[in-house]
């Protein structure tokens, strides 16, 4: 409710935008850029996978979350959408149709000074849009990242900007609603759906799968933790991940974190979802 109270809030600056922020979510544009879709659930290693794929050399990204398909406020001046300056996202917002229109205007207008590069867009409460990217986009290719839900919710609960965390019957109805998105496209030929504990336990092997996948072959730099830990994030206790080689020290933590209470009711939640990817709900 509080996240929803700001999203309100930010609208209310611009009344005049009311109208046009609601059309602008029922778009006719079908875009053929073929980007990069890096999407999951709160705390399931999006940022993570997302460093590691704009190290190649034909892909680039972003630090900041677009939100573009949330209920945000397109003109909203204290948004930095695409980590634009506001003259640059200004221009772009008035020759844009939709929001569709508008992501495919700004990943070109990013291109520029990236030539010949790929854009990666990582916003992971995408995956609740996951059909309708799916529909609009269908030159790109989407990165789904799956993690054990009970992982992810030990690891938000302590995560100041992270809304569903405020109860584990929000988080586990949440993480339900995302994976059921992920299931339902899972045998897409452009989805690709890769587990956190596979990807911490061999790095190498799941990366070099998930690269052929989009085409692309995997680069030394893709694995040096050096790269990653000069993102500004990697300072923050929720990124200090990034700092590091990747490991699986974090697998399965909710078994000394939670309560057998705890995960009985997160699995009356999110029971099926866990059982589909392959995750022990005993």
């Amino acid at each position: 409710m509080k996240n929803a109270f700001y999203i309100l809030l930010s609208h209310l600056k611009t009344p005049h935008y009311i109208f046009k922020n609601i059309m602008w979510r029922f778009p006719k544009t079908i875009s053929d850029e073929k980007v990069i879709f890096v999407l999951g659930t709160p705390r399931s290693g999006t940022t993570l996978l997302q460093k590691i794929l704009e190290a190649h050399s034909k892909l680039f990204s972003i630090h900041s979350e677009t939100a573009i398909f949330s209920f945000q406020n397109f003109w909203d001046s204290k948004r930095r959408l695409f980590d634009m300056d506001t003259k640059e996202s200004s221009m772009i917002l008035k020759k844009s149709i939709d929001n569709v229109d508008f992501f495919q205007n700004a990943v070109r207008h990013l291109g520029k000074s990236n030539p010949g590069m790929i854009f990666i867009e990582k916003t992971p409460q995408h995956i609740k849009y996951l059909d309708f990217l799916i529909a609009h986009f269908p030159k790109a290719k989407f990165v789904h990242i799956v993690r054990d839900g009970r992982d992810c919710y030990c690891s938000a609960r302590n995560h100041p900007w992270i809304p569903q965390s405020r109860s584990l019957q929000t988080f586990g109805k949440f993480y339900a609603r995302c994976l059921s998105q992920g299931i339902n496209a899972y045998d897409h030929p452009n989805v690709f759906t890769i587990k956190y504990e596979d990807l911490v336990a061999d790095p190498k092997i799941e990366l070099s799968k998930l690269m052929s996948g989009l085409e692309l072959t995997l680069e030394d730099a893709q694995l040096d933790a050096s790269l990653r830990s000069k993102d500004n994030r990697a300072n923050l206790e929720q990124f200090k991940k990034l700092n590091g080689q990747i490991d699986s020290s974090s697998v399965e933590r909710w078994r000394n974190e939670l309560s057998s209470k705890e995960i009985e009711e997160f699995n009356s939640y999110a029971g099926d979802q866990l059982a589909f990817y392959g995750y022990s709900v005993d």
